[in-house]
């Protein structure tokens, strides 16, 4: 499960190839890495990480990613690719409530810090009309990038595996209830049948109005107009 702030633990720190006040930080476990300001972290310490495309709550602490409109996005700082965010704990104590700090490698402190996932909004032409929130009745998949989880990867490398593609695209529900009432959804919303809705056309494309009651499917949704289409489909 994806956890947009945690506690992790720093295992490297080296220099910035282009910049004298900055270094370049890996956290255990992790592929990524964080380029941070130089000298304010040590190997070893425990620091919160905040994932991409992450949305913090407006705080005195995060005040210089106001003009980021406080979100933690990738970025390349002098030549050098930076992935999420890290912070000293000390710096959170407030939030975390001073000293009573849980630094249990891996915790989710999302929720102290006021740190959210942040979904780009659907074009009007996918997401239309909502009716109501994702049936809870239909668990849903968040799984982890597995550059987040190394230590996952290296348990991988000598078992078969299938390598299949992944499509850009935006997440698809369908869900005939037993009763036969039927919900077309993004990834978080049930959505109203209204003219031109790109899922509503996708449900009637396929024929599913000829699936039986109590079947639910997910999948993806990509072509024109889809997050660039990058299939060229």
């Amino acid at each position: 499960m994806s956890k947009p702030a945690s506690v992790q633990k720093i295992k490297s720190i080296i220099a910035h190839p282009n910049a004298d006040r900055l270094e370049v930080v890996e956290l255990e476990g992790m592929a990524w890495k964080v380029v941070s300001q130089k000298d304010i972290h040590a190997v070893g310490d425990m620091v919160c990480y905040v994932e991409n495309d992450t949305r913090l709550d407006e705080k005195p602490w995060n005040e210089f990613l106001r003009s980021k409109k406080f979100m933690v996005k990738p970025i390349k700082l002098r030549g050098v690719h930076s992935v999420g965010l890290i912070l000293p704990l000390l710096d959170l104590a407030e939030e975390l409530n001073g000293d009573t700090l849980d630094l249990t490698l891996g915790k989710d402190i999302s929720d102290q810090i006021g740190a959210s996932h942040y979904e780009k909004p659907l074009p009007l032409s996918l997401g239309g009309e909502v009716v109501g929130h994702y049936p809870s009745i239909v668990p849903k998949t968040d799984e982890d990038n597995l550059l987040s989880n190394a230590a996952v990867f290296e348990e991988l490398v000598e078992l078969p595996c299938v390598i299949t593609l992944k499509v850009d695209g935006s997440s698809f529900g369908m869900i005939k209830h037993p009763d036969g009432k039927v919900e077309v959804c993004s990834r978080n919303l049930s959505l109203k049948e209204t003219e031109g809705n790109t899922f509503w056309k996708i449900y009637h494309k396929y024929g599913m109005d000829k699936i039986p009651n109590g079947i639910a499917l997910n999948g993806e949704v990509y072509g024109p107009g889809v997050n660039g289409n990058n299939l060229g489909e």
